[in-house]
């Protein structure tokens, strides 16, 4: 969660999203099918952060550039 605020963050900052469509895309996030899988479970390692926060960056990212 703390890897999709940040992406939302950032593009609240230069504009291109609005302040309520912060809250309204981590709801979204938590409820993609995805969720589970990735950020739900604890990492065994490294790698399994890292790919979590991949997925949260590029699913966020996904979300709110179309």
């Amino acid at each position: 969660i703390n890897a999709s605020n940040e992406i939302l963050v950032s593009l609240f900052l230069k504009g291109k999203i609005g302040f309520l469509d912060i809250v309204k895309t981590l709801n979204k996030i938590f409820k993609d099918k995805e969720f589970a899988k990735y950020a739900k479970k604890k990492p065994k390692s490294v790698q399994n952060i890292k790919a979590i926060d991949n997925w949260a960056r590029l699913k966020t990212m996904d979300m709110c550039v179309r």
